[in-house]
């Protein structure tokens, strides 16, 4: 029986569950090396190292060629046995998604749990940051993680949303919370957020150490069209160019959130439903989308923040007196209207960093009040939009 390099990989187990293959015997763990958190149960790789190099592993006898899909295709070694594997330089803690690609052909690491990113299901290792827990899980008390599906008219198709509940919600029956709308980033969707962004353990050792208020966090798909039209799921053009024009963008996005999901979670969950009990953020795109949906309906949300990303933050200098109707062009009256406007970057994020700090100059410089953070030595990346969740929650919804 002959079998692509691909159904050798991909069935392995299955086969050999039932004496038709024998499971190959992967390479000896190099020593000081730690089985990555998301392999799944009874693998022996990926790995990593303490100085944060990663090793990965894959059994394909027949394939001429495997790279290891991560940032940009690199050549994995085959020791004559089918055996792959490679060791990367050191590539820093966080969450870093990553494939294979087997002559040619796309897949996911069958020893790993999958992700959806990058536009498409792929697997990712996450890198410890030595003294940096915020987002691990603990005996604290947990909220839930809640799927909901709902029809939008707007998009006349189903959508879903991810929406973290705080501890205590069932048991506080009389209690209202307040609500974080959060955003994904280009190429991701509802559920990277709680995923890889690990949101509701942020939020769960954040409302534990009472360092921020019981929330309830909303996350959307972020991509929305009407019928007929294109999706609008591009990723959107790097900075330098021309400012696009992004609340046309991201018209219909803004239209569902503000005529479908406010109303449906409002109608679903135990919400103050008021916009100084409201904050909308996201990252990259879903920073872009929370300032160009958010500075036109400020009546809806108090509190807005951009991590990586920010309405205003691609080419060309901002008119105050234009940007959004007007809506900054008088510094004392916005910042009276708003509870906070955030921004955040990874230092090494160049571009992007770069186009953000314009976007905060400029405002600061006509006299609007912004909380800017930094993630140090972290680039467009999981690792920096944590750090900057777990820097904004704690701002939101203090008592007035």
């Amino acid at each position: 029986m002959n079998l692509s390099p691909l159904l050798i990989v991909a069935a392995t187990g299955w086969l050999s569950a039932i004496g038709l293959s024998q499971v190959p015997t992967p390479p000896a763990a190099p020593e000081g090396s730690v089985l990555a958190s998301d392999a799944m149960a009874g693998q022996s790789y990926p790995r990593y190292f303490p100085d944060g190099r990663a090793m990965f592993y894959l059994y394909a006898p027949d394939a001429k060629l495997v790279e290891l899909g991560f940032n940009h295709n690199r050549p994995m070694q085959n020791d004559g046995k089918g055996n792959w594997t490679i060791t990367t330089e050191p590539i820093g803690p966080g969450f870093h998604p990553y494939e294979f690609v087997v002559d040619g052909v796309k897949m996911c690491d069958p020893a790993t749990n999958q992700f959806y990113d990058m536009g498409r299901f792929v697997s990712g290792i996450e890198i410890p940051s030595p003294g940096e827990d915020f987002f691990a899980l603990r005996t604290a008390p947990h909220g839930d993680i809640v799927q909901c599906s709902y029809y939008s008219e707007i998009a006349a198709s189903w959508q879903k949303l991810i929406v973290y509940v705080p501890p205590g919600y069932d048991a506080n029956p009389s209690v209202r919370f307040p609500v974080l709308y959060l955003q994904h980033g280009a190429g991701q969707n509802e559920g990277c957020w709680s995923a890889q962004g690990k949101a509701g353990m942020i939020l769960d050792n954040l409302i534990a150490e009472k360092k921020c208020a019981p929330m309830i966090v909303v996350m959307p798909n972020g991509y929305a069209s009407r019928p007929g039209t294109k999706s609008g799921q591009s990723r959107p053009p790097t900075a330098g160019g021309a400012r696009p024009d992004f609340t046309k963008m991201f018209e219909t996005v803004g239209d569902v959130l503000i005529k479908e999901v406010v109303p449906y979670v409002d109608s679903k969950f135990r919400t103050v439903a008021d916009r100084d009990h409201r904050a909308l953020a996201g990252l990259s795109m879903g920073g872009m989308q929370t300032y160009a949906i958010g500075l036109d309906h400020l009546d809806q949300f108090a509190y807005l923040g951009g991590f990586s990303g920010a309405e205003g933050a691609f080419g060309g200098a901002i008119d105050l007196k234009t940007f959004h109707h007007g809506v900054m062009a008088d510094a004392d009256k916005f910042n009276r209207s708003t509870r906070l406007i955030f921004l955040s970057n990874g230092t090494n994020e160049r571009e992007m960093m770069r186009g953000v700090l314009a976007f905060r100059d400029t405002a600061e410089g006509a006299g609007i009040k912004i909380k800017y953070f930094e993630s140090q030595g972290t680039a467009h990346e999981w690792q920096s939009w944590r750090r900057s969740l777990h820097e904004f929650a704690p701002l939101l919804f203090h008592e007035q």
